[in-house]
């Protein structure tokens, strides 16, 4: 469905956040009734994109005044802009250009959240899964008079909007392309959205006037933490909490380090709150406070699958799923709590994770002779990778671990000593190569990984090109023998100075060495021996 607004209408909703200090700045050779009265047929902050009608947004540290010129040469009526422009089209001149960008989009699509369910969720590790598991539920609900439930999902690695499927640029996509995405959901017939909230996107404003009829927290740990990205700790954790001023119910994890911080935010900010346990108390462990969706019971049946028993407000659930890693049972609680909020059956939840798959997440892979295991993951921080290889060692304690990895080379400066640590301690064989290194020397990064690899009781080698890592991992490995590869998951590109290259992904190279059949994404069941 299109959508349009009157220049006028975009100037009245932005003068009415104060704190914006909106004025609207017409050229003198301009009528300003006429200009008032022109329709605004798309807003863009990409001139590349723009077509005949558009309102520009000038944004970003990057920006340049030629990106304006060439919006107006495409047919922009107007602009959006911190600073009042030298050009001959009307400027509507605010002071933060994301925190206006955002209230303008929300208007423009019709304030879709408000039409749909959206489940917002953030945290440091699990969103993509928990997205996916809470998604594989919503759409194995029954048909309501013979019409197929539908719902949309977004996350960093899929934008499925009901319109249409594509990768994700984005954890959370800017946002234009939010309200975009979600004002397609509402027209495709979809009633619930799941979609990660970054730290990033709730900082940044990308969510600003999303309403979440779910805001969950899944846990809290260091991540994120540089120049480019947050600063400090606190300033990471303060984003994500932002989640629950646009939360209808707030579902909080009672295990996750700072709960009580969670908690003090959630409860004074929304006016429901729903906890969830995803752990059993093992032995003499203090148990959490009484959750209101409760893990009871998980036992393992085979390699890579669970059956889970579930205490929930409406009585109990039992659940089948594969997955590599408890880890992953705390994902499936989760998405059982956000289930729950929704109203979704217990039959739903135990067909939707009877057979979900998670690209990149967990992927197995194994050679021909099933001499050598491949497991594809994003394990990208220190509490992913620990939590990664410590499942692994608990699926395959008979297997020599090799785990090959990077780290990024201008963002999370922060997470690659404590990636080093994890594998020292937890891997036989440390690999260390390329991953998204963007404009950094790989062997710069590798060195200061492999001192954390060093200083943890571990060795280490560099081989820089990933996909020769991936070879070097498997031909060294003593059979029989796993081989880690982490940090990408399913991404097809590699970030080489500036450039996002054709790549893999690490699951194609991994069954290309080893000789085996590349169908897509693996299986976290029992297929592999």
């Amino acid at each position: 469905m299109g959508h349009a607004m009157r220049v006028a209408k975009a100037v009245e909703v932005l003068t009415a956040d104060g704190a914006l200090d909106a004025r609207f700045v017409v050229p003198e050779d301009m009528d300003p009734g006429a200009v008032a009265r022109t329709v605004v047929t798309d807003v863009t902050y990409d001139s590349r994109a723009v077509r005949p009608g558009a309102l520009f947004v000038c944004k970003g540290a990057a920006f340049k005044p030629a990106y304006l010129a060439d919006a107006v040469a495409r047919g922009a009526v107007a602009c959006l802009s911190e600073h009042e422009p030298d050009a001959s089209v009307p400027a509507i001149v605010v002071r933060d250009v994301r925190r206006a960008m955002a209230e303008l989009a929300c208007a423009f699509f019709g304030e879709p959240s408000r039409r749909l369910r959206v489940v917002g969720i953030t945290g440091t590790k699990g969103k993509t899964t928990t997205a996916y598991y809470v998604d594989a539920i919503l759409r194995a609900r029954a048909p309501r008079a013979g019409v197929a439930p539908r719902s949309g999902m977004f996350t960093g690695l899929v934008i499925d909007d009901g319109m249409a499927r594509r990768p994700s640029h984005n954890t959370t996509p800017e946002s234009v392309e939010l309200q975009r995405h979600l004002a397609n959901a509402v027209d495709a017939g979809c009633d619930v959205v799941v979609m990660e909230a970054s730290s990033q996107g709730l900082k940044y404003d990308r969510t600003l006037g999303t309403r979440f009829a779910v805001g969950m927290f899944t846990n809290i740990g260091e991540d994120h933490i540089s120049p480019i990205e947050h600063p400090t700790f606190q300033d990471y954790f303060s984003s994500k909490l932002r989640i629950f001023a646009q939360s209808d119910v707030a579902v909080v994890n009672v295990r996750s380090d700072h709960a009580d911080e969670i908690l003090r935010a959630a409860h004074a900010a929304c006016p429901r709150v729903v906890t969830y346990d995803p752990q059993v108390p093992e032995g003499q462990a203090p148990a959490a406070p009484m959750a209101d969706v409760r893990l009871v019971e998980a036992t393992r049946r085979g390699l890579a699958r669970w059956d889970l028993a579930i205490a929930t407000p409406r009585g109990p659930v039992r659940l089948a799923f594969a997955a590599l890693g408890a880890y992953n049972v705390q994902n499936a609680v989760a998405a059982v709590a956000a289930c729950e909020v929704l109203g979704v059956s217990h039959d739903a939840m135990a067909r939707g994770l009877r057979e979900v798959r998670v690209p990149g997440r967990g992927e197995l892979h194994r050679s021909p002779d099933g001499a050598v295991v491949g497991v594809i993951d994003y394990a990208h921080n220190e509490m992913s990778m620990r939590a990664l290889l410590g499942a692994v060692r608990e699926e395959f304690p008979d297997r020599q671990v090799t785990v090959v990895f990077g780290s990024c080379g201008t963002r999370g400066l922060d997470r690659r000593a404590g990636l080093g640590r994890a594998a020292g301690e937890l891997a036989d064989r440390v690999i260390l190569t390329e991953d998204e290194p963007d404009t950094a020397r790989v062997a710069d990064v590798c060195a200061e990984i492999g001192r954390a690899v060093t200083a943890a009781g571990g060795a280490y080698e560099v081989v820089e090109r990933r996909e020769e890592a991936i070879r070097r991992a498997v031909d060294g490995a003593a059979r029989p023998a796993v081989v880690v590869i982490a940090g990408k998951g399913a991404e097809t590109t590699m970030l080489r100075n500036r450039v996002d290259e054709p790549y893999g992904p690490d699951a194609r190279v991994f069954c290309e060495v080893v000789g085996a059949p590349y169908e897509g994404e693996g299986t976290a069941a029992g297929a592999v021996g």
